[in-house]
């Protein structure tokens, strides 16, 4: 045990890089600040993640570690109470060997991932997420977690308040991804409103996923980028910059983490531009965001309006119905659940042949019906089925939120069991980026244990560049496909 006996002790964290890490080190100096109000908390971290731990609401202040020596020298000055090593590497034992200060430190256990790396020897100490090993490092100082995630606002504090144009507000949102992200970004667009309610807010989105924003009743004007269906890209992007420069909007929130989206803004002449750290355009952003796979994509997105609110805290709009709409199913139809099949990337969807599997057994247990649901293009083309959308089988994305108009899967009518519809194969063969044995991406729970790697041979999949370089002797089952069983192994036990 390490005892600290003054009430406001003064104690440097070493996390040097990468920015993932030192996102997750706010657990810790949560922590550190619930045990000790008064404490002043440091980071020695590269110079190139200094502006990203200004934005912390717990660090005091950063050493820039711009060599071994003037590091020492500076820490050996600070006379810190007690020094905490979440790097632990062979130059930050070094530092903590001359620091003059106590030492704790977290276990990386480095021997054990060469060993699954080089001879797939598992370790029971792989399944221990990184964060959590950041917090046991603190029991030494009798520390108690307080919490086991970051949470939102946790590096926001610090943002600089733009300056938005004189006169009435104009607010450009660009969320051109898919039906997912951009129900996810609703309560982003509420929270503008919010922040700013004479503002008028237009947003940038696809064709498909309009009415998504349309049916929330908060976006003033609504701007369709057919980037993926213009016969030229260029042009289609020339026609959004200069629709975007006429509109003279003051600031532009972009959680989509595209190059593009980023150019957009910034050629428009956008003077406010804010999105995430880790956007491939980030270097044309004036106002940067950290991001960070632990916080849930709503969080995440609402962590965008740090730079022009505090308190960032929000919930889904209401969806408006769509008077013309065909009425909801009736009792009648014996309605059991809905089942989505998830991604529009076949690379985090379950196997359609196990979705079979899954809604026979629903229906054949508990005799109900089992509908399709999902956005336009989403749903598996099967043959036989009821259609209750348009003569594509497709719905609208706002109406099959609310939960109306689902296609039924293809069933039997004289049973009212669903048989198996004959899905659309897929004919691309890719091989699948995976992760590195043993590897998980920094979103996964912590207890939860890494990836395994599996291989669907045909599968499309689009460039996995968030897990791994390519590996051809490996392959990678997705998280999806992960989440999908899951889903099954707590369904199956209640039919």
């Amino acid at each position: 045990m390490v005892e600290i006996k003054k009430p406001d002790p003064r104690i440097l964290i070493i996390r040097m890089s990468s920015l993932g890490d030192i996102i997750l080190t706010a657990p810790v100096f949560r922590s550190l600040r619930a045990k000790w109000p008064g404490a002043r908390l440091e980071i020695l971290v590269k110079p190139q993640f200094l502006d990203a731990v200004s934005k912390s609401a717990f660090i005091d202040g950063a050493l820039p570690f711009r060599g071994f020596f003037p590091a020492l020298a500076a820490i050996k000055a600070a006379a810190y109470d007690a020094v905490v090593d979440l790097h632990d590497t062979p130059r930050s034992r070094l530092l903590c060997l001359f620091a003059g200060a106590p030492v704790v430190r977290y276990r990386k256990d480095s021997l054990a991932r060469r060993l699954f790396v080089n001879f797939r020897i598992p370790s029971p100490s792989l399944e221990k997420h990184t964060l959590d090993r950041y917090l046991d490092a603190l029991a030494p100082l009798g520390v108690e977690p307080i919490r086991s995630g970051p949470e939102l606002g946790d590096w926001t504090q610090g943002a600089a308040r733009p300056a938005l144009k004189p006169g009435p507000v104009r607010i450009c949102l660009l969320q051109t991804a898919f039906l997912g992200d951009c129900v996810l970004t609703l309560p982003l667009l509420k929270k503008i409103k919010e922040v700013l309610p004479g503002a008028a807010v237009t947003v940038v989105t696809r064709p498909e996923t309009a009415q998504i924003f349309s049916s929330s009743s908060l976006a003033d004007a609504i701007i369709e980028d057919h980037k993926k269906t213009a016969a030229s890209g260029l042009a289609e992007f020339r026609r959004l910059r200069s629709e975007l420069a006429a509109g003279g909007f003051g600031a532009a929130i972009i959680p989509h983490r595209s190059l593009r989206s980023a150019l957009l803004a910034r050629l428009a002449g956008i003077p406010v531009r804010v999105g995430f750290s880790s956007s491939a355009g980030s270097v044309l952003l004036t106002h940067k965001v950290p991001f960070s796979w632990l916080l849930h994509d709503v969080e995440r997105n609402l962590a965008l309006m740090s730079p022009l609110a505090e308190n960032l805290k929000s919930a889904f709009p209401g969806l408006r119905q769509d008077a013309a709409a065909a009425p909801p199913f009736s009792a009648a139809d014996k309605v059991l659940a809905g089942v989505n099949t998830g991604s529009a990337w076949p690379t985090k969807r379950w196997p359609a042949a196990s979705w079979a599997r899954l809604i026979r057994r629903l229906a054949a247990r508990c005799g109900g019906r089992v509908l399709m649901v999902g956005g336009p293009g989403e749903l598996p083309q099967s043959d036989g089925q009821d259609h209750h959308g348009g003569p594509d089988g497709s719905h609208p994305a706002a109406e099959s939120l609310r939960f109306q108009r689902f296609r039924p899967h293809a069933h039997s009518r004289g049973a009212g069991r669903p048989r198996r519809g004959s899905v659309r194969p897929h004919h691309a063969r890719t091989r699948i980026f995976p992760l590195r044995p043993g590897q998980r991406r920094s979103g996964d729970a912590p207890g939860v244990p890494p990836l395994r790697a599996s291989w669907f041979p045909g599968m499309p999949a689009r460039p996995l560049s968030l897990y791994a370089p390519l590996d051809r002797g490996r392959s990678f089952r997705s998280r999806g496909g992960q989440a999908a069983g899951r889903i099954k192994g707590t369904i199956c036990p209640y039919l």
